[in-house]
């Protein structure tokens, strides 16, 4: 058995084993990159006059939204669709709504 690495002809099992080992260990080596981060940017925001960024939306609005969407949709990896939340609505409507209502702080503590 042998094999070609970088035009070089390699022969014997121990040989071939290494030059496996070194190039899958080449290729999963963890490489540290700089990525571009966001501390540089200025976003436009929204200035508050004696209100609350917190708006609510009422058990109707979210319905409908829900209800105007395709069944088919998903909108998590876990695979259950828009027609799954539409056909069991009155046993999931609390939870859709508490995690609506929670929103703006979940998204606080985890973006913190």
């Amino acid at each position: 058995m042998h094999f070609e690495v970088s035009g070089e002809r390699i022969e014997g099992v121990n040989n071939v084993r290494e030059a496996t080992f070194n190039h899958f260990e080449n290729h999963f080596k963890f490489v540290m990159l700089i990525r571009p981060g966001m501390k540089f940017f200025s976003f436009k925001t929204l200035n508050l006059v004696g209100g609350s960024r917190h708006m609510s939306f009422t058990e109707d609005e979210v319905r409908r939204v829900i209800w105007n969407c395709d069944s088919y949709k998903t909108p998590g990896l876990d695979g259950i669709n828009l027609g799954f939340v539409k056909d069991f609505w009155g046993g999931l409507k609390f939870d859709v709504m508490w995690l609506i209502s929670y929103l703006p702080l979940i998204k606080l503590i985890l973006f913190l």
